[in-house]
């Protein structure tokens, strides 16, 4: 190689001075200003040839230097990479066998090599929220937001540290944030649903599931929008909110009418008002369309408090017309004659209950102090002993449909399990159900 260069330049020397030779003439070359100097004609176009072809040669060799400077940053960069890439298995492969403390060190080496590593970043965050250390996890996955603000992935690792910490508001925050970025996400939805839930925000609640309602079109979470608009009602002071707790009960019976609770809570709303005939309405307008039993107590309380037998006497025959295959309505018809001292005809009907096999625990009690009443005492311990296994209260007791838990009150959600809509006079239990885990409703349905 070195030898054809030596031969090019000597050529070249010769072409010089043949060509000098052959083209004497000569041209004034000015380089400064008053100065100039007889040139060759042929030695200045050779010499510009030269130059050129020198400049082309430096321009060559810089781009071969910048490529090979080039190349060697490529390689650097992928054997670092690969050596991250090394370490980041090592690292999941140390979660998967659950020895996070090597985890740890296999992450904090590719965040030596790399801070901005963003899986390094959320597995470390990961890995102290496993550990309970909480502070820690929010670092690191703050720091991977930080790279990435809009990552989801990364708000919700963040939300899980927060909830876990029991940071609720700073979770809420990142939840919300992922519902700007995507307004239908519904893990986003579902996790914030379930914060809210846990600070009895119904309000919030409320307006949370009216968006999620709007593009998640299902049965189940229509009946959750009716839950959350009752939640918010009872929550509110019957006082000092009397008039958005009347809209939104109002509101509610619109679109569900089978919901017991809003026409219960109404008509109280207006007795405490003073609104007697409009809490009378509402109670008969909820129990023809929802046969619930607690309508009838509200109206026994009423007309007894109004010394007006005959009227609710009446409403419990109607019941009774209406409902001839349910002993339950025929029992409330005896036991109100019972209340009532109408000792004859609430002994013919709970005779004529039990004559028909059936065997409601209260009944028999009941039936026992009438025929004490009546001096009939043998038949009365009879009825006595038939009741004690029983051990139950004279008092209707109100039992949950979803959970069998019983309460000798009805109220809008059940005590135990919370669901609303479930409450109803259950006289065939001879005991409670076990109670189960208790939980919001998905689905809810009045259990007359």
């Amino acid at each position: 190689m070195i030898i054809r260069v030596f031969l090019g330049i000597l050529i070249f020397i010769a072409a010089i001075f043949y060509l000098t030779h052959l083209n004497q003439g000569t041209i004034d070359l000015s380089l400064l200003p008053g100065k100039s100097w007889p040139v060759s004609v042929s030695l200045l176009v050779l010499s510009a040839v030269v130059a050129g072809a020198f400049l082309m040669m430096g321009l060559v060799a810089l781009r071969d230097t910048k490529r090979g400077i080039v190349d060697m940053r490529e390689k650097a960069r992928a054997k670092k990479k690969e050596k991250i890439m090394e370490l980041y298995r090592e690292g999941v492969n140390h979660l998967l066998s659950k020895n996070r403390d090597e985890a740890l060190k296999s992450f904090q080496k590719i965040l030596d090599k790399d801070p901005k590593h963003m899986d390094a970043l959320v597995r470390m965050g990961d890995v102290y929220r496993y550990q309970g250390n909480y502070p820690e996890a929010i670092r690191y996955h703050n720091q991977a937001r930080a790279l990435d603000f809009g990552n989801l992935s990364v708000l919700f690792a963040l939300g899980k540290d927060f909830r876990r910490a029991g940071l609720q508001a700073e979770a809420v925050d990142v939840y919300q944030s992922v519902l700007k970025i995507d307004e239908r996400n519904v893990s986003a939805f579902l996790k914030l649903r379930e914060l809210h839930e846990q600070e009895g925000a119904w309000e919030k609640l409320l307006e949370l599931q009216k968006d999620f309602w709007n593009f998640k079109k299902d049965p189940k979470e229509k009946e959750r929008l009716h839950y959350y608009q009752l939640m918010s009602a009872t929550h509110l002071d019957s006082e000092q909110d009397r008039d958005k707790a009347v809209k939104l009960y109002s509101d509610l019976l619109k679109t569900d009418k089978s919901m017991v609770a809003p026409y219960v809570e109404l008509g109280k709303i207006y007795k405490s008002q003073g609104q007697d005939k409009e809490a009378l309405k509402i109670w008969n307008r909820g129990f023809k369309e929802t046969g619930a039993m607690v309508f009838l107590e509200l109206l026994d309380k009423h007309y007894l408090n109004q010394e007006d037998p005959a009227s609710i006497i009446k409403i419990h025959k109607e019941a009774v017309a209406r409902f001839p295959e349910n002993p339950a309505y025929n029992f409330l018809l005896g036991k109100l004659y019972y209340r009532l001292e109408m000792i004859d005809d609430a002994q013919e009907i709970l005779e004529s209950l039990v004559h028909q096999g059936v065997q409601f625990p209260i009944m028999r009690q009941i039936l026992g102090d009438l025929y004490y009443k009546r001096g009939r005492t043998e038949d009365a311990m009879e009825e006595f002993k038939k009741s004690v296994d029983f051990k139950r209260p004279i008092f209707t007791p109100y039992a949950c449909g979803e959970c069998g838990h019983e309460q000798s009150e009805w109220m809008s959600l059940c005590t135990n399990c919370h669901r609303p809509n479930t409450l109803s006079i259950n006289l065939n239990q001879t005991s409670p159900k076990e109670a189960m885990p208790s939980g919001l409703p998905a689905a809810v349905s009045e259990n007359a």
